[in-house]
C-alpha cells in the first residue's frame, strides 16, 4: 500500500506541477502575445480534458500525500513532532492552497475565457490579468511544495 501511495504521490505530483509551471511561465505569456487566436488553442486544450486531468492529478497527489502522512504518523506518533514532518506539513499546506486556487479561480476562469465571444467582452482584460496572477501564484506554491517534499527527509 505504501509503495502504491508513494508512486501516486510522486508521479502524479510531477504530472500536476509540470503542466502548471509550463502554463504559468511559457504558455500564458505566449498566448498573450498571440492575442485572440490563442483562445482557439486553449479551447482545444480544454476540449481534450487538460484542466480536468491536471486538477485530477493534483487532487490524487494531495490525497495520496495525506494518506502517506497518516500512515507515517499512526505507525510512530512521535514522528509528527520531527522537522521532517513539519516540512511535509508545510509542503502539504502549500499544495492544498495551490489546488484550491487552481480549482476555484484558474480552472473556471479559463473555461469562461474560452466561451464564445467572451474574449471581446469588457470583462476579458480583468479576467486575463486575474488568471495570469493566479496561475503564477499556483505555480509558485507548487514549486515551494515540491521543494518542501524534496528536502523534508534531510532536515
Amino acid at each position: 500500500m505504501m509503495l502504491l501511495l508513494r508512486i501516486l504521490h510522486v508521479v502524479l505530483g510531477a504530472l500536476w506541477v509540470g503542466p502548471v509551471v509550463f502554463m504559468a511561465l511559457f504558455m500564458e505569456p505566449t498566448m498573450r502575445t498571440i492575442g485572440p487566436d490563442a483562445g482557439k488553442v486553449m479551447a482545444e486544450l480544454l476540449r481534450r480534458g487538460f484542466s480536468r486531468w491536471v486538477f485530477a492529478a493534483g487532487l490524487i497527489t494531495v490525497l495520496a500525500g495525506l494518506a502517506l502522512f497518516m500512515v507515517n504518523s499512526s505507525a510512530n506518533p512521535d514522528w509528527v513532532h520531527t522537522r521532517a514532518a513539519t516540512a511535509y506539513s508545510a509542503g502539504a499546506a502549500l499544495a492544498i492552497v495551490g489546488l484550491v486556487i487552481g480549482g476555484s479561480v484558474v480552472r473556471p476562469g479559463v473555461a469562461r475565457m474560452v466561451s464564445p465571444g467572451f474574449a471581446q467582452s469588457p470583462e476579458a482584460p480583468a479576467l486575463r490579468e486575474r488568471l495570469k496572477v493566479a496561475g503564477r501564484i499556483v505555480a509558485a506554491l507548487l514549486v515551494l511544495a515540491t521543494l518542501c517534499m524534496a528536502v523534508a527527509r534531510y532536515v
